[in-house]
């Protein structure tokens, strides 16, 4: 059997998996059609056999981070909806964390894949299944997006920036400003993962205080 009858066949999924491997060492802006063909072993143009342009490929690069969501928010049936809300967002963070570069694909692309809008479904049911109505349902849900999604990106761009020492020096701070020092050491020195997750049990403990107490 020859070399080219051994290859793997290319699919949409090898292929990002492939362009979310290169970003991953890259950087987002790095990618390209040439660079991926080459990655994969060939011509850039075999490549719109799978992704339609630049932007398919891109969503095809979403549906792999969403996946790797799916795949780590896999949880016991026997669960509370709160730990099941808490598994979810620990695994955005897990996949944000591992794949920074990439990350923004999937916070600030509308996708209109079935493989998304299954992500979003995992969150959005967690909150439907604690018996709360549609109205109710999706504030709970915008509320805990909107921390998963801001939390990760506070950690990804401010706080890695802090903890460079980047900003204004807490010595040339007025004392009006002192409690700001409290937030730059808490940033330095706190484990991240950890402060996530204290935030979001805030957040499911707001929500579950709010509900119905027949539905908890």
């Amino acid at each position: 059997m020859s070399t080219v009858d051994q290859r793997i066949p290319l699919s949409r999924d090898r292929i990002g998996n492939a362009a979310l491997a290169l970003i991953d060492t890259d950087g987002l802006g790095e990618l390209t059609m040439r660079k991926l063909g080459a990655e994969l072993d060939v011509e850039a143009m075999s490549l719109y056999n799978h992704v339609s342009n630049k932007r398919d490929l891109l969503a095809a690069i979403g549906d792999q981070l969403s996946l790797e969501i799916l795949s780590r928010a896999v949880s016991s049936p026997d669960l509370s909806w709160q730990e099941r809300a808490e598994v979810l967002g620990l695994a955005w963070w897990d996949v944000a964390m591992a794949h920074p570069a990439a990350f923004t694909l999937l916070a600030d692309e509308v996708s209109d894949s079935e493989i998304a809008a299954r992500n979003l479904c995992v969150a959005f049911d967690i909150f439907s299944d604690i018996g709360l109505d549609d109205v109710a349902t999706s504030t709970a849900f915008h509320a805990a997006s909107s921390y998963v999604l801001g939390g990760i990106r506070q950690e990804l761009t401010t706080y890695v920036q802090i903890r460079k020492g980047r900003g204004i020096s807490a010595a040339t701070l007025p004392t009006d400003l002192q409690s700001y020092t409290v937030l730059i050491h808490q940033c330095s020195t706190r484990d991240a993962k950890a402060m996530f997750l204290d935030g979001l049990t805030l957040l499911i403990r707001g929500i579950e205080a709010s509900a119905e107490p027949a539905s908890l």
